[in-house]
């Protein structure tokens, strides 16, 4: 934002604003709309991000003064690996991956999101909308303690360590899609990082990583006992024997070749013994 002079508003009431959901999903969300209002908002340009409610529903909006959307991209806009007219700078990536993401994230809370654009160079807005639900009370009723739910089974958690964005949210949107709890890193250093403090139950990593590579990542994972047994799966862009050998000196699990298929990524986890929700086997 200071780089470019861009200046951000936001519109939030003293109100807390609930919604039944996982908050490293929502911030997920708010995440990849701000990015893309902020990737397509020229220098001094405004971005705003307003939160309300209204009829039952959380309402979060992300606009933007930017390039703007034409009709015809703004009616594909979800699909994965769409891209805005050469006029909003090709050079910035695509629009899609981080969109359907968003889009996928959002209807499994229930929820829904639309985009409004009156055209190229007139800016944009995306909306959310989640169902609203009450806040926790205060105090128990009658006087009684409130007490802690059963902690209920739920899907195996996976992080994703991909230096590459649309690789990287494209594993995130189809394995939450398949059922798994997802979380993301996009390099060697946060990724040890958030290993280390989810402590999931598998990792898929890169092995060409900024920072640290995947190799040195997997050996400072297997070397501290609180990642020990958490299962590493390589993805490489070779199959050589010798760079089988590197995989298994390093400590992984298994070898996965790039371009990774997602069939083959979920059979492997379930092969390890991580399991999506039940609905999704």
């Amino acid at each position: 934002l200071d780089q470019r002079r861009l200046t951000l508003a936001t519109k939030v009431g003293e109100r807390p604003l609930w919604v039944h959901g996982d908050a490293a999903r929502i911030v997920q969300i708010l995440d990849n709309l701000l990015t893309n209002a902020i990737k397509y908002t020229p220098e001094g340009g405004h971005v705003e991000i307003e939160a309300g409610d209204a009829n039952g529903q959380v309402i979060i909006r992300v606009r933007d003064d930017g390039a703007g959307i034409d009709d015809q991209t703004r009616a594909r806009i979800f699909e994965l690996f769409v891209q805005a007219d050469t006029t909003l700078d090709r050079s910035q990536g695509g629009l899609g991956v981080g969109l359907t993401l968003v889009h996928q994230l959002v209807e499994l809370h229930g929820g829904a999101i639309e985009v409004h654009s009156e055209g190229l160079g007139q800016g944009s807005e995306f909306v959310v909308r989640f169902p609203q639900v009450e806040g926790p009370q205060e105090e128990a009723s009658d006087g009684e303690a409130t007490q802690p739910a059963a902690k209920a089974a739920g899907p195996g958690r996976v992080v994703v360590v991909e230096d590459h964005r649309e690789i990287r949210d494209t594993l995130v949107a189809l394995l939450f899609d398949d059922g798994f709890a997802v979380d993301a890193a996009p390099d060697g250093l946060r990724g040890l990082e958030l290993i280390t403090e989810l402590r999931p139950d598998a990792a898929l990593l890169d092995i060409g990583l900024p920072g640290i590579d995947g190799y040195e990542l997997a050996r400072r994972l297997r070397a501290d006992p609180r990642t020990t047994r958490t299962v590493l799966i390589a993805m490489t862009g070779y199959g050589r024997q010798d760079d089988r050998v590197a995989v298994d000196a390093a400590g992984f699990d298994a070898h996965l070749i790039k371009p990774v298929d997602i069939d083959e990524v979920v059979a492997t986890l379930i092969r390890f013994g991580v399991q999506p929700l039940p609905s999704h086997t």
